[in-house]
């Protein structure tokens, strides 16, 4: 997280190709928080009350410092939130069906942040958005929705093709260790 802080503050006015304005680095913060959140779930008793409140506090550091006092108060505030909720409130328990759900989205998650954005392009390639002015909500819906699932189907049939390489790798070296 402190490494994700220092780069934004070091890269904080370098635009790339001239029009970007925020670089990926700059929200690495929020992979390094989810793994110390997971950290500190894991910590016991006062320690871990204490540890807990710190990481909030982290927390709201730097989600003012990225997002910004004046611009978008609301950002900050629900990364607080989330933040707290995640260290706070007990698991929950949930029918195997659903859970196995959640289970494929959260493991398909990396891939759904790394390719949403050329799956939302993908849609309105194939011209299934009509409007191309203004908000439309089911339209944004759609492509949202567009999205997500093709990102989630690439990422089963990516590990599958990879667990069945794995496997055939793996069959091979038994074959010719057994020779």
């Amino acid at each position: 997280m402190v490494a994700g802080f220092i780069a934004y503050i070091a890269l904080k006015d370098w635009q790339p190709g001239g029009g970007a304005s925020r670089l990926p680095q700059y929200s690495f913060w929020m992979f390094a928080l989810g793994w110390v959140v997971l950290y500190g779930k894991a910590i016991e008793g006062g320690q871990g009350r204490l540890a807990r409140a710190a990481i909030v506090l982290l927390a709201a550091i730097f989600a003012f410092y990225q997002f910004g006092f004046q611009k978008d108060v609301l950002r900050p505030v629900i990364s607080i939130i989330t933040v707290g909720a995640m260290l706070f409130m007990p698991d929950v328990t949930m029918p195997k069906p659903l859970a196995r759900i959640f289970l494929i989205a959260s493991q398909a998650a990396l891939t759904i942040y790394l390719l949403h954005l050329p799956f939302i392009k993908l849609f309105d390639a194939l011209h299934l958005r009509p409007h191309k002015t203004g908000f439309h909500l089911g339209e944004n819906v759609a492509a949202w929705a567009f999205s997500f699932f093709g990102c989630i189907a690439f990422w089963l049939v990516a590990s599958s093709l990879t667990r069945a390489w794995r496997h055939e790798v793996s069959h091979s070296r038994q074959l010719s260790s057994a020779i």
